[in-house]
Formats: C-alpha cells, structure tokens, sequence
C-alpha cells in the first residue's frame, strides 16, 4: 500500500509507520532522560534538607563514630528495615 508524501511520491505504508515508531522511540528516550534528571533532582534537594534538619536540630556537632554506631537503629526507626535502599543508594552511585 502506498500513500503519497509532500512531493508527490508514493511512500509504503510500512515507511510511515517505520518512521512513527523511531519517533515514538526517540520521544520515549527523551521523556526516560527527563525522569531521570527530575529523580536526580529531587535526591539532590532531599540530601539538602536532611543536612539542614540535622543543623536545626544541633545534631552536627555528633562525632561521625557516634553516628555510625546510631546509624542501624536510625535506619529501623526511618524504614522499619534493617537495609533496603535502591542498588544505586546502596553502591553510591548517582546518576548523572
């Protein structure tokens, strides 16, 4: 089946919708980029804040020793779990 372009030509049907997937594919790939910069940015903000409450708290005098020894129970009091973060909290990655 053809279908005629812009010039005059005919173009296959199986052309046309080629060329909707490759755009649907690239604005998938678009939207997938936006997520993840919006996820990226909304740790960014969350790690700001955290480190703020620990400064209005008066809480960042705590020796680092003091808190890894607190750190087990802060997790438990926060998640109810001992350690079940993302793979990419876990290994300290950050997506870029």
């Amino acid at each position: 089946m053809r279908t005629k372009n812009a010039d005059g030509k005919g173009v296959k049907k199986s052309q046309i919708l080629e060329n909707e997937i490759n755009a649907q594919r690239d604005k998938l790939k678009k939207m997938e980029e936006e997520y993840k910069e919006y996820k990226r940015l909304e740790l960014e903000k969350n790690q700001k804040m955290i480190a703020q409450l620990i400064r209005l708290e008066k809480l960042d005098w705590v020796s680092i020793d003091i808190w890894q020894q607190a750190m087990p129970k802060i997790r438990i009091a926060l998640t109810g779990k001992q350690a079940d973060f993302p793979d990419s909290v876990n290994s300290g990655e950050r997506s870029n």
